[in-house]
């Protein structure tokens, strides 16, 4: 067999099938990796975003402070999503920033300090 034969018997790359869960059949309204949104969440309410605080899948929270816009966003970590809320009123934010939970690992995120925050 001449080495332009074997070629012909040997699969191409597009030709070999693989098993993913998007290739078997789901019934209707069943959501599979590939179909789910990877994306962040942002949350436009405060009441809300406490909840999702509270939760205990949350482990994390940064407070991130934009100078120039004037903009604090506030990022939670859960299991499977950041949930973000961005506020422009302090006042309101640091109201905010009291009442996240005590067990909440809470980390200000400036410019200088993100390498050591993350």
């Amino acid at each position: 067999m001449g080495p332009w034969q074997w070629r012909q018997h040997q699969p191409q790359k597009e030709e070999r099938r693989f098993h993913t869960i998007a290739s078997s059949p789901q019934p209707p309204g069943v959501e599979t990796r590939e179909t789910l949104p990877i994306m962040p969440r942002e949350v436009s309410d405060i009441k809300q975003f406490i909840e999702i605080c509270r939760r205990k899948d949350a482990s994390s929270a940064r407070i991130k402070r934009n100078r120039s816009t004037q903009q604090i966003k506030f990022k939670v970590r859960c299991h499977r999503f950041i949930y973000t809320l961005v506020l422009k009123d302090s006042d309101k934010a640091d109201k905010l920033k009291q009442s996240l939970p005590p067990a909440l690992k809470v980390v200000d995120v400036s410019k200088g300090d993100k390498k050591k925050a993350l």
